[in-house]
């Protein structure tokens, strides 16, 4: 055995715990794409946060992340901490990024 192996190595899914935040970004970002809304959770300190874009415009993005408050987890515009919805309301998440994304 080297030094620089244990003898119980973990795994990538054993480093990464279950993370609630990541997860609705994830199903955020799937639902987003069926919009041409291309998607990736990127880290900012140490928070994960979804970078998009329109397809075919990929120099303009905008971050959204994903906040737990009193109990409800909550899509929110990274730059501005203004609410989306809640985590639980993909659809209409989907529909104000959209209207969001179009207006822009």
């Amino acid at each position: 055995m080297g030094f620089d192996k244990g003898r119980h190595a973990a795994t990538p899914e054993q480093l990464l715990p279950r993370n609630q935040r990541r997860e609705h970004l994830g199903t955020l970002k799937a639902s987003l794409e069926t919009q041409n809304i291309r998607g990736s959770v990127v880290e900012r300190r140490g928070f994960p946060l979804l970078r998009i874009a329109r397809e075919g415009t990929p120099a303009w993005t905008r971050e959204i992340g994903c906040d737990y408050v009193q109990g409800v987890w909550w899509f929110v515009w990274a730059d501005s901490g203004k609410v989306i919805t809640s985590a639980e309301r993909v659809d209409v998440a989907v529909r104000k990024i959209v209207q969001e994304m179009n207006a822009s």
